[in-house]
Protein backbone atom coordinates (compact mmCIF):
# COMPACT_ATOMS: atom_id res chain seq x y z
CA UNK A 1 0.00 0.00 0.00
CA UNK A 2 3.23 2.01 0.60
CA UNK A 3 4.37 1.64 -2.38
CA UNK A 4 1.40 2.83 -4.63
CA UNK A 5 1.15 5.80 -2.29
CA UNK A 6 4.78 6.61 -3.23
CA UNK A 7 3.73 6.08 -7.01
CA UNK A 8 0.87 8.11 -7.06
CA UNK A 9 3.78 11.05 -5.00
CA UNK A 10 5.88 10.00 -8.07
CA UNK A 11 3.70 10.54 -10.93
CA UNK A 12 1.33 14.05 -9.60
CA UNK A 13 5.12 15.48 -8.76
CA UNK A 14 6.21 14.63 -12.33
CA UNK A 15 3.40 15.84 -14.16
CA UNK A 16 3.20 19.11 -12.00
CA UNK A 17 6.68 19.63 -12.36
CA UNK A 18 6.63 18.76 -16.35
CA UNK A 19 3.03 20.82 -16.91
CA UNK A 20 4.20 24.07 -15.21
CA UNK A 21 6.94 24.18 -17.62
CA UNK A 22 4.40 24.28 -20.07
CA UNK A 23 3.04 27.36 -19.14
CA UNK A 24 6.38 29.29 -19.66
CA UNK A 25 5.37 32.58 -21.29
CA UNK A 26 8.50 35.00 -22.76
CA UNK A 27 10.14 37.44 -21.11
CA UNK A 28 9.55 41.11 -23.12
CA UNK A 29 11.28 44.20 -23.02
CA UNK A 30 8.81 46.76 -22.42
CA UNK A 31 11.20 50.00 -22.34
CA UNK A 32 14.64 51.43 -22.99
CA UNK A 33 14.65 54.53 -20.90
CA UNK A 34 18.31 56.03 -20.78
CA UNK A 35 21.25 55.38 -22.08
CA UNK A 36 24.46 56.28 -20.49
CA UNK A 37 27.99 56.51 -21.85
CA UNK A 38 30.25 55.22 -19.46
CA UNK A 39 33.33 54.71 -21.79
CA UNK A 40 35.10 54.66 -25.34
CA UNK A 41 37.86 53.57 -27.65
CA UNK A 42 38.57 53.52 -31.29
CA UNK A 43 36.78 50.78 -31.80
CA UNK A 44 34.18 50.12 -29.33
CA UNK A 45 32.11 52.36 -27.01
CA UNK A 46 31.08 51.52 -23.38
CA UNK A 47 27.16 52.18 -22.42
CA UNK A 48 24.78 51.33 -19.13
CA UNK A 49 21.44 50.73 -20.91
CA UNK A 50 18.13 50.72 -18.48
CA UNK A 51 15.75 48.56 -19.55
CA UNK A 52 12.79 47.21 -18.43
CA UNK A 53 11.90 43.56 -18.60
CA UNK A 54 8.63 41.73 -17.84
CA UNK A 55 8.98 38.37 -16.49
CA UNK A 56 4.73 37.29 -16.74
CA UNK A 57 5.97 33.86 -15.00
CA UNK A 58 5.50 32.75 -11.63
CA UNK A 59 9.59 32.04 -11.47
CA UNK A 60 12.89 33.43 -12.09
CA UNK A 61 14.08 33.29 -15.74
CA UNK A 62 18.03 34.01 -16.54
CA UNK A 63 18.87 35.88 -19.56
CA UNK A 64 22.38 33.73 -20.36
CA UNK A 65 23.23 36.27 -23.70
CA UNK A 66 22.23 38.31 -26.27
CA UNK A 67 23.66 39.35 -29.39
CA UNK A 68 22.65 42.77 -31.05
CA UNK A 69 22.75 45.27 -33.34
CA UNK A 70 22.85 49.19 -32.53
CA UNK A 71 21.70 52.13 -34.84
CA UNK A 72 21.45 55.69 -33.80
CA UNK A 73 19.97 58.34 -35.85
CA UNK A 74 19.87 55.69 -38.86
CA UNK A 75 23.46 54.87 -38.62
CA UNK A 76 24.34 50.83 -37.67
CA UNK A 77 26.75 51.75 -34.93
CA UNK A 78 27.70 47.81 -34.61
CA UNK A 79 27.07 45.11 -32.25
CA UNK A 80 26.83 43.77 -28.89
CA UNK A 81 27.49 40.27 -27.28
CA UNK A 82 27.49 39.28 -23.92
CA UNK A 83 27.30 35.93 -21.73
CA UNK A 84 26.39 37.66 -18.32
CA UNK A 85 23.98 36.00 -16.82
CA UNK A 86 21.06 38.49 -15.64
CA UNK A 87 18.36 37.07 -13.28
CA UNK A 88 15.22 38.66 -13.83
CA UNK A 89 12.74 38.25 -10.55
CA UNK A 90 9.20 36.48 -11.21
CA UNK A 91 6.45 38.49 -11.80
CA UNK A 92 8.41 41.46 -11.70
CA UNK A 93 7.85 43.91 -14.54
CA UNK A 94 11.72 46.31 -13.39
CA UNK A 95 14.17 48.25 -14.55
CA UNK A 96 17.94 46.78 -15.36
CA UNK A 97 21.06 48.31 -15.57
CA UNK A 98 22.74 46.20 -18.89
CA UNK A 99 26.12 46.82 -18.94
CA UNK A 100 27.79 46.38 -22.68
CA UNK A 101 30.40 46.79 -24.91
CA UNK A 102 28.97 48.06 -28.42
CA UNK A 103 31.55 47.43 -30.85
CA UNK A 104 32.16 49.52 -34.16
CA UNK A 105 31.42 48.71 -37.23
CA UNK A 106 32.36 51.76 -38.67
CA UNK A 107 34.91 53.78 -37.11
CA UNK A 108 33.94 57.04 -39.17
CA UNK A 109 30.17 56.49 -39.45
CA UNK A 110 29.81 54.76 -36.35
CA UNK A 111 31.93 57.65 -34.38
CA UNK A 112 30.41 60.65 -36.38
CA UNK A 113 26.79 59.51 -35.43
CA UNK A 114 27.82 59.06 -32.09
CA UNK A 115 29.40 62.29 -31.48
CA UNK A 116 26.20 64.09 -33.06
CA UNK A 117 24.13 62.57 -30.85
CA UNK A 118 25.82 64.62 -27.98
CA UNK A 119 24.21 67.54 -29.38
CA UNK A 120 21.02 66.27 -28.88
CA UNK A 121 18.82 65.63 -25.51
CA UNK A 122 16.79 62.07 -27.32
CA UNK A 123 18.34 59.84 -30.16
CA UNK A 124 16.59 57.42 -31.93
CA UNK A 125 17.56 54.23 -31.54
CA UNK A 126 17.43 50.61 -32.98
CA UNK A 127 17.89 48.08 -31.37
CA UNK A 128 17.33 44.12 -33.14
CA UNK A 129 18.83 40.74 -32.52
CA UNK A 130 18.08 38.29 -29.99
CA UNK A 131 18.02 37.03 -26.84
CA UNK A 132 18.99 33.87 -24.93
CA UNK A 133 16.91 32.94 -21.66
CA UNK A 134 17.06 30.20 -19.47
CA UNK A 135 13.72 28.72 -16.74
CA UNK A 136 14.24 25.69 -15.12
CA UNK A 137 14.39 22.88 -17.68
CA UNK A 138 14.06 25.31 -20.74
CA UNK A 139 16.16 27.39 -23.05
CA UNK A 140 14.47 30.20 -25.20
CA UNK A 141 16.15 32.67 -27.93
CA UNK A 142 13.43 35.92 -28.09
CA UNK A 143 13.69 38.01 -31.16
CA UNK A 144 14.61 41.73 -30.03
CA UNK A 145 13.24 44.60 -32.18
CA UNK A 146 13.26 48.28 -30.87
CA UNK A 147 12.89 51.17 -31.95
CA UNK A 148 12.53 54.45 -30.34
CA UNK A 149 14.02 57.95 -29.28
CA UNK A 150 15.58 57.28 -25.66
CA UNK A 151 17.26 60.03 -23.22
CA UNK A 152 20.87 59.66 -23.43
CA UNK A 153 22.93 60.97 -20.42
CA UNK A 154 26.28 62.26 -20.88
Amino acid sequence: MKKKHFLYILIFSISFGLNSCSTYKDVTIENISDIKITGSSLESVQLDILVQINNPNFYDVNITGYNLEISMENTQLGTVNSNNKITIEGNSNKYHHLPVELKLKGIFSGAIAFFSAFTKEKIKIKITGTVDAKAMMLDRVIDINIEKEVKLSK
